[in-house]
């Protein structure tokens, strides 16, 4: 199904002109009619105000990379995920801000190897954060795996509980440390507590709700307030499941550059029974809080799920 509509384009004979400051200089905020943020000294996201209620909300997105297991008889690899222990943020970044009549985003740059943009489109409701990562470093002697994740946290009251979903149907009701179809023994803390995410992730209490819609199949857990999802792995051990070598993807030569887009709702729970368009990707989403188990997602050109018939 194509769309066709007519619509007046902007002058484009002046194009709106970036500015390059460091963390430190000035206080960064970028705004639609519908959202603010605004990011600290170290340039990361610090809070988020909704408009339409004057309401600020504790808003920070983060970026991390776990240090694989590489030795032992079950190192991290191709089909496990066993990191060492809790992992080392990925800290301080210099931005560039670009405002214009349509968008304004903020260019965070943390490493040759990690980057975003964070990007507000006019009239939206939800925060695009569009990532990239890599190549992830590979030392000349004795490499380390590194697992790249991203975190998004909130003062949400979560109580260990979150969502995903069913291969883009269902939600399904995920608790932390828990199992309800077996006894839940904590060997492995962080992978133990991770699930796969086809297109969409959420967490919420009473009043407010964080809701992440994923460009691809990605891994995620909760944190107490929070979801973390993983990015990029570069491993090199292989970890003795069939493959018989590590996941070290060459690319150029140099290791693999992977980009993606998570869109970010974040709010009153109300909020995310409401349907929003997304304009670069045509995306009408609902996210909504588990219902009688009904929906669909298809993709292709366009990206569309239909809820719950509860969704007003």
């Amino acid at each position: 199904m194509e769309v066709v509509y007519k619509q007046d384009l902007p002058d484009r004979t002046t194009t709106p002109q970036p500015s390059t400051l460091t963390p430190t200089e000035q206080p960064v905020i970028i705004q639609n009619e519908e959202i603010s943020l605004a990011f600290d000294a170290n340039g990361l996201v610090s809070t988020l105000t909704e408009k339409a209620t004057n309401v600020t909300h504790t808003f920070r997105q983060e970026f991390f990379y776990y240090l694989g297991v590489m030795n032992g008889s079950q190192p991290s690899g191709a089909y496990v995920f066993r990191p060492t222990g809790q992992p080392i943020p990925i800290e301080r970044a210099q931005l560039e801000v670009v405002k214009g009549p349509l968008v304004e985003e903020v260019r965070q740059t943390f490493s040759s190897w990690v980057a975003q943009i964070i990007r507000l489109r006019k009239n939206a409701k939800h925060v695009e954060f569009d990532w990239i990562i890599g190549p992830i470093p590979k030392e000349e002697a004795n490499p380390i795996t590194k697992e790249v994740v991203t975190r998004y946290i909130t003062d949400i009251k979560n109580q260990d509980v979150f969502f995903t979903d069913s291969n883009g149907r269902q939600m399904m009701r995920r608790q932390k440390n828990y199992n309800p179809n077996f006894k839940y023994i904590d060997t492995e803390p962080v992978s133990g507590n991770y699930y796969p995410v086809t297109n969409r992730v959420f967490l919420k209490d009473d009043n407010k709700q964080l809701s992440i819609l994923t460009d691809r199949s990605q891994g995620a857990t909760s944190l107490d307030g929070g979801l973390e999802l993983m990015l990029h792995r570069r491993c090199f051990a292989d970890d003795h499941w069939g493959v018989e070598e590590a996941l070290d993807e060459p690319g150029d030569g140099s290791g693999l550059v992977v980009r993606g887009t998570h869109y970010v709702l974040f709010g009153d729970t109300k909020l995310h029974r409401r349907c929003f368009a997304d304009d670069h990707w045509g995306v009408e989403e609902a996210l909504d809080e588990p219902g009688d188990g009904s929906g669909l997602v298809v993709r292709g050109t366009h990206y569309v799920l239909f809820g719950d018939t509860k969704v007003d």
